[in-house]
């Protein structure tokens, strides 16, 4: 059985976890390794409390559960293979390196296990142990990898915005890419997602899992990521690229969201109404206007038509006067005719 040591992560991941009266560190610790494997690491202890106090070491099994931990309250399967102090004793404020080791089997099966190691005032086969304000304990979570048939494999289950149906009416806007493991080993998927306009130009470059949030075997964790820009409308494209595994595998994902952010839309639908009211009015003065323009046509018409009518009087009654004297005379000259036949006679 060959020895290797390993130094756990310690970081803004791995800051140590406190409760009021212990604090623990780090708060995670992750190891890949082969069956027969000897790992070293130590861990940090302090009392918090105001008295001298006894701490001891409780290794609990926990799983993920849409994301969320759940402590199974079982003994892990690993319990047995990591080895540390039984106990340690600190005074007030006092704080203590601790060694430990993990020892793991020849037999091991490959893939992920899981434990979290608490650390308490009240011994875990003590009646004491589950009774709440009475046990204070604080926990380090531990992630093994074992080699051989390990599964890294995983996909993206949906991609959505804090906006429904993806109509976004004000930036900045979180997108919440959906992560499933269908592996048998823990996952830090991460990577970019791109939003690009309608016409394919990137406006937008967000990193997705800066952190290194961990996604546990057949479990799902939402990975969150913010956009912002200083002006954007209309449809954007966004595909969220991830990268997973050891041999960096790829999968891809992409969704259509559109931006109609609120003032912008009043400001447009502003401008439309007054553009439709002015076409209206225009369009109103420009009917009164031939409404009274065909009026005037219709009353001089009217006007024409009657004076037209007077002037045709006019004519007739000068027409009847000539030829009525005509008339009179022709009728008087033959009766003064035949008065001078008479007077011939006579």
């Amino acid at each position: 059985m060959r020895k290797l040591l390993l130094s756990f992560i310690i970081g803004f991941l791995a800051l140590p976890f406190f409760s009021h009266a212990i604090t623990v560190g780090p708060v995670r610790m992750e190891y890949s390794v082969n069956p027969g494997d000897i790992v070293k690491g130590e861990m940090l202890l302090k009392n918090e409390g105001g008295g001298s106090r006894i701490f001891y070491p409780n290794l609990e099994k926990f799983f993920e559960e849409n994301g969320q931990k759940v402590f199974s309250g079982e003994e892990s399967e690993i319990s047995k293979w990591i080895k540390t102090a039984k106990s340690v004793a600190l005074k007030p404020d006092e704080q203590k390196i601790i060694p430990f080791s993990i020892e793991v089997p020849a037999d091991a099966s490959p893939g992920g296990h899981f434990a979290v190691m608490w650390w308490g005032n009240v011994a875990p086969n003590s009646e004491k142990a589950d009774q709440v304000g009475v046990n204070t304990r604080a926990g380090i979570l531990v992630y093994l990898t074992v080699s051989g048939n390990t599964i890294e494999s995983g996909n993206i289950g949906e991609i959505r915005t804090n906006y429904p149906k993806s109509i976004i009416n004000k930036l900045p806007v979180n997108f919440v890419i959906s992560f499933e493991n269908k592996g048998n080993v823990i996952l830090k998927p991460f990577g970019e997602l791109v939003i690009k306009n309608f016409f394919g130009v990137t406006k937008g470059i967000l990193r997705v899992n800066d952190k290194g949030l961990i996604v546990m075997p057949n479990d799902k964790k939402n990975l969150e990521t913010e956009w912002n820009s200083d002006f954007a409308f209309g449809p954007y494209k966004a595909t969220a690229n991830l990268v997973l595994g050891k041999d960096n595998q790829r999968i891809e994902k992409s969704i259509w969201v559109y931006v109609f952010p609120t003032k912008i839309v009043i400001g447009i639908v502003s401008v439309i109404s007054l553009i439709i009211m002015a076409i209206i009015i225009k369009v109103i003065i420009k009917i009164i206007s031939l409404i009274k323009r065909n009026n005037k046509k219709k009353k001089a018409a009217k006007a024409a038509k009657k004076k037209a009518k007077k002037r045709k009087i006019a004519k007739k009654n000068i027409v009847q006067e000539i030829k009525v004297p005509e008339i009179l005379e022709i009728k008087e000259e033959p009766q003064k005719s035949n008065e001078q036949e008479e007077n011939q006679q006579q």
